[in-house]
């Protein structure tokens, strides 16, 4: 009932967003893509909802010539699909992941060359980038 007398508690989480393992979000632009190390995996949360954040952007150089795999996991508790986009000089593969799946991206790198990887959503979605 509105105007009620009594006791009211409030309480709100922070949520913080590690992009690619930490130091906050990842840019919303090529030119200032978040450096990362093809090794391992890294997570991040896109949020169009809160600080209009459709879009991470990493970056990362081949310390050799081979071919890798790039995997997209996203969360089961995202609300929308995020699509991979992988740029060398232009763009080499696109994954699109829904909520709860994964996907992989193969390319091949060259020894030196830096890559740059575009993750993009339409709403509110936790990931996870493995390097294999």
């Amino acid at each position: 009932m509105a105007g009620a007398a009594g006791s009211y508690t409030v309480s709100l989480d922070a949520v913080t967003q590690p992009d690619g393992g930490g130091g906050g979000d990842a840019p919303d632009e090529q030119a200032a893509a978040k450096e990362v190390v093809a090794d391992g995996s890294f997570d991040g949360i896109l949020n169009i909802a809160r600080q209009y954040d459709s879009r991470d952007w990493y970056q990362f150089t081949a310390a050799e010539s081979a071919t890798i795999d790039i995997g997209l996991a996203v969360a089961p508790t995202a609300d929308t699909s995020i699509r991979l986009n992988v740029f060398g000089d232009a763009l080499m593969v696109t994954v699109d992941v829904e909520p709860g799946g994964s996907g992989t991206a193969t390319i091949d790198v060259v020894a030196g060359t830096t890559y740059t990887m575009q993750l993009g959503a339409g709403g509110q979605a936790a990931y996870t980038v493995t390097f294999g």
